[in-house]
């Protein structure tokens, strides 16, 4: 093994400039944060988006057996999904204004409390529990997905508060 090959063994690099530093604070401003350094960062925004995508795909593919199993057609089921698309566009609507107020992980914190109710009502298998699973994971998309793209990524949990409508 070369002095080369050992010194790149001892000390792994992510981004080909040299050791990661350990802290925020030791990284230069404008520097690109390294790979696991993004990875504490970002983990949990993956997380939730990931959390956030869940239902309706679950829905989605498995449709038919999910219409057997609460006795209505799959036609009709399949129309409860673009009944969460509308409420999606409903609550959007309404809360956008609203949410640029809140700090962005209360947004999100929100947006996937209403994810578990909406799972745990449609859980139940009935149509009109599937109804309101449709209705609740629209809006509680609306609500998360904006707050996470929104969210400061620079690992911060502070959020800029605006005391008036936007210049």
């Amino acid at each position: 093994m070369s002095s080369e090959t050992k010194g790149a063994a001892a000390a792994p690099q992510t981004s080909g400039a040299g050791p990661e530093p350990t802290g925020a604070a030791d990284r230069k401003p404008g520097a690109v944060p390294g790979d696991l350094a993004m990875t504490r960062t970002l983990w949990p925004f993956m997380l939730a988006s990931a959390a956030g995508l869940v239902p309706f795909t679950v829905y989605s593919t498995f449709l038919v057996p999910i219409a057997d199993a609460s006795g209505g057609s799959v036609a009709a089921l399949g129309q409860l999904r673009g009944l969460g698309g509308l409420a999606a566009l409903a609550v959007g609507t309404a809360l956008a204004p609203l949410i640029d107020r809140v700090r962005r992980e209360w947004a999100a914190a929100g947006g996937l409390a209403v994810l578990a109710v909406s799972a745990a009502l449609g859980a139940s298998g009935g149509f009109l529990l599937l109804a309101a699973f449709c209705l609740l994971v629209g809006a509680g998309t609306a609500v998360l997905n904006p707050a996470l793209t929104a969210a400061p990524p620079t690992g911060s949990t502070t959020t800029r508060r605006r005391a008036g409508p936007r210049p």
